[in-house]
């Protein structure tokens, strides 16, 4: 588990109102709540720059249209049930 480290914020009270009832609202605590829009923030703000593609790699991007049943499955999901079609696990 990471260690945390405990903070003291102001606010007034009609903001900690709404912040604990979006907390209510989505089953969290305001600590988490706070923790989850400064890591927004700051990935909005440093987005991960992703390594560029071998130009033969690139030329392929696009070149495959997905079923639409699996065109909603993340890249992880779509490997796993191709393989496991591949072998016979499905």
């Amino acid at each position: 588990m990471p260690t945390t480290i405990k903070i003291t914020l102001s606010a007034s009270p009609d903001i900690v109102q709404m912040a604990k009832q979006i907390a209510a609202e989505r089953n969290t605590s305001v600590s988490a709540l706070f923790a989850n829009y400064i890591r927004a923030v700051h990935q909005a703000n440093h987005p991960v720059v992703k390594p560029k593609l071998h130009p033969a790699v690139e030329a392929l991007s696009g070149c495959i249209k997905l079923p639409p049943e699996l065109e909603k499955l993340g890249d992880k999901e779509l490997i796993q049930k191709c393989i496991c079609e591949h072998y016979g696990m499905e």
